[in-house]
């Protein structure tokens, strides 16, 4: 017990100094001018936030629960995404990521306020917007309006053989990071499914760039839990190559 509580403190620390140097470079951002603050988060900010969160997560609850969620995939989405009416998420959980879920917890230690994390808008299930806006609302309104600049648009699902459709929809999106989550089967290598999977969406976008004269600069990154844990949970790879998945560490 006291080595959990030790490694839940010295995680939030690591979230607390992460979060001042996000902080600190916006700030930047704004004395250089940038009257926008179209704030620009890379993979590596979404990674570290990431990790951190799910080692928290991992912390606050006990193994069983988490195994629970995960091996339900309505519950798990739930857990990733946040639930409006909390009913798949437990009640001391929920005292902790309220509504926002996982991935809006992330938005929130990357800086962007609960007006500025948006759920299932446009069928996108999680943006991060930042900018002005253009119209709807103002910076006073809670709802804040509709934003000039998407930060990060991020994809979530359950089931890696139905990523295609996700990262179709993704590539029509102007962002500079686009992320899709979504899980592989247990073992300690990726599967040849996954692999095939990832070579496909690297095939769709040199596809679609093709039809293009602008290129699509965005960064993509592809997040893949792997359920190859002795206690059932999944460890996190990524890639943002569509090619090599690299353990994502603390």
């Amino acid at each position: 017990m006291q080595h959990t509580c030790d490694k839940l403190g010295r995680n939030l620390l690591q979230l607390h100094r992460l979060t001042t140097i996000v902080s600190r470079n916006a700030n930047r951002a704004i004395a250089m001018n940038d009257t926008s603050n179209a704030r620009i988060i890379s993979s590596q900010d979404f990674l570290k936030v990431f990790g951190l969160r799910w080692e928290e997560l991992l912390s606050r609850m006990e193994q069983r629960a988490v195994f629970g969620a995960y091996e339900d995939g309505s519950q798990w989405t739930a857990w990733m995404l946040g639930d409006a009416n909390e009913k798949k998420v437990p009640v001391d959980l929920a005292e902790w990521m309220g509504k926002k879920g996982l991935l809006g917890l992330c938005g929130q230690d990357l800086r962007f306020e609960p007006k500025q994390i948006r759920k299932e808008e446009n069928r996108i299930d999680m943006m991060f917007v930042n900018g002005v806006s253009l119209f709807g609302g103002n910076e006073n309104d809670p709802h804040w309006g509709y934003a000039s600049h998407l930060a990060v648009v991020i994809e979530h699902e359950n089931k890696i053989n139905l990523i295609q459709e996700e990262m179709w929809k993704l590539l029509f999106w102007r962002a500079p990071l686009k992320v899709i989550v979504t899980y592989d089967r247990p073992g300690l290598e990726p599967s040849k499914r996954c692999r095939e999977q990832l070579k496909r969406l690297l095939d769709m976008r040199n596809k679609v760039d093709a039809c293009y004269s602008a290129k699509d600069n965005s960064e993509y990154l592809i997040l893949v839990g792997r359920q190859d844990r002795s206690d059932g949970l999944p460890s996190w790879t990524w890639t943002t190559d569509f090619q090599t998945l690299q353990p994502l560490t603390v």
